[in-house]
This record gives C-alpha cells, sequence and structure tokens, in this order.
C-alpha cells in the first residue's frame, strides 16, 4: 500500500478495501469499477455452499450480496501460482443474471461459484491456502 503510487497508473484509484471500509466499495462498485472480493475471508455473514458429499463450504458473502446489490456481474477468479513468480488467473463462466435476481436466496449464487471453483481446487489441491480448507466443514459441524 505504501509504495501504491510508484506502481500503479492510477494512483487516485484504490488498490485494496479492508473490513472497515465496506461503504467505500460499495461506493467504488456502483460507480461500476470492477472489484475483486475473496470467499474465504473469514467474515460474519457466511453462506454453507454444498461442496462434496457431506462438506459445505463457508463461503464469504459479500461477493454475492454486492453483485445482487448493484445488478454486477459476478465472475470466479482464481490465481494458480506456476512457480519462479509466474502466475496464471483463471475466469470461470460468470454467475447467470437470474441467479443474481432473487435478493433473498444467495445460495444459487455461491453454488454457481463453487461449481465453477471446484475443479480448480481439484487440479491444485496443495495450493489451497489453510484459511480456505478453514472454511469446509462436514456436514454436522465438524471442520477440518
Amino acid at each position: 500500500m505504501q509504495l501504491k503510487d510508484k506502481f500503479s497508473p492510477f494512483p487516485e484509484v484504490p488498490i485494496a478495501f479492508y473490513g472497515d471500509q465496506l461503504r467505500a466499495a460499495d461506493e467504488f462498485i456502483a460507480t461500476g469499477n470492477p472489484l475483486l472480493v475473496p470467499i474465504d475471508a473469514p467474515v460474519p455473514r457466511q453462506i454453507d455452499v454444498p461442496f462434496c458429499e457431506g462438506w459445505t463450504f463457508q463461503m464469504a458473502a459479500a461477493a454475492v450480496r454486492l453483485a445482487m446489490r448493484h445488478n454486477a456481474e459476478l465472475i470466479p477468479c482464481s490465481m494458480v501460482d506456476e512457480g519462479c513468480w509466474r502466475f496464471t488467473i483463471k475466469l470461470g463462466e460468470s454467475v447467470p443474471r437470474e441467479l443474481l435476481l432473487s435478493k433473498n436466496d444467495r445460495l444459487p449464487a455461491a453454488k454457481h461459484l463453487m461449481d465453477q471453483m471446484i475443479p480448480i481446487f481439484r487440479a491444485w489441491p496443495e495450493q489451497c491456502r489453510p484459511v480456505m480448507t478453514r472454511c469446509l466443514k462436514q456436514n454436522g459441524g465438524r471442520s477440518i
């Protein structure tokens, strides 16, 4: 953050928002800016998404909530470490608009995100950060 002016071509555009800056993030996306939101953040508002038989993934709800509020496109995005400072960004299919229309049911949109990301988790399980695996809960409440 301290060096952003040296590396960012647009220093007036924020490169990160923190938990206490939700209003600023909300305003940022309202003006049409793209925003990356992690799904593995340990936050109070979560969606329990079926992961595989007997397991759920406790997904942070912010990405789905913001997309629904602003009628924004919601695209799953994963980063794969290829080694030697080489990374591949993997984009999945965006969440269908009809899944973002129901303000009361966030699960279908969250399930779509998870379905797009599961193949990446399976292909590179060694790259799942510990915070990601802590989001997995066995049905009945026990976590890994």
